[in-house]
């Protein structure tokens, strides 16, 4: 007969017992954070997905031909989340459509320096109060200043994390302002 050698039941269970761990510590080292940060990112949005939302309600939410420019205001109202998630806000994006389906924006942030009055800019209804975002439960009005008619806002929250979440709310702008945009 042939000669027969094989491994030892010793040595083949030493073998899995050692490939086991091996394994154990590669997934344990790249594929597990990889899948938790992965998770994190993908629901990092999730509390954020309407908190912020425009009055529609407000006297506010119209446009005014202020030739040789367009003045838009829009009210956004924070909704009511925990002081935690409140703490992951940093700021808003406000998107302004116009009738071509193109878009300009402007980032607001907490404690933010007063933009202005400019084209492309934007400021609160009172030109003396500073720029800033609505806290949980509260609500800001803002006026855009524009040299083109614009159809549609839309608002997006900003995480301090540098997640720019999916939008908010929208709103369309078609009514005329019966007052002024300035207080």
């Amino acid at each position: 007969m042939f000669r027969k050698k094989g491994v030892s039941a010793v040595v083949a269970t030493v073998s899995l017992i050692l490939l086991t761990f091996g394994a154990v510590v590669i997934i344990s080292t790249f594929i597990v954070p990889l899948v938790r940060d992965g998770l994190n990112e993908g629901t990092e949005c999730t509390d954020f997905r309407e908190y912020y939302i425009f009055v529609e309600s407000s006297e506010y939410n119209c446009y005014l031909e202020d030739a040789p420019n367009w003045l838009y205001g829009v009210t956004v109202g924070a909704g009511s989340i925990s002081k935690d998630d409140e703490n992951e806000i940093e700021g808003l994006k406000l998107v302004f459509v116009n009738r071509a389906e193109e878009s300009n924006s402007v980032d607001v942030f907490a404690n933010s320096p007063d933009e202005g009055s400019g084209v492309g800019q934007v400021r609160r209804v009172d030109e003396n109060l500073p720029l800033e975002i609505p806290a949980s439960g509260e609500s800001r009005t803002y006026v855009y200043t524009s040299d083109e008619q614009i159809e549609d806002v839309k608002v997006i929250p900003l995480l301090k994390s540098g997640r720019v979440c999916p939008e908010s709310d929208s709103i369309r702008i078609f009514v005329e302002c019966s007052g002024s945009l300035t207080a």
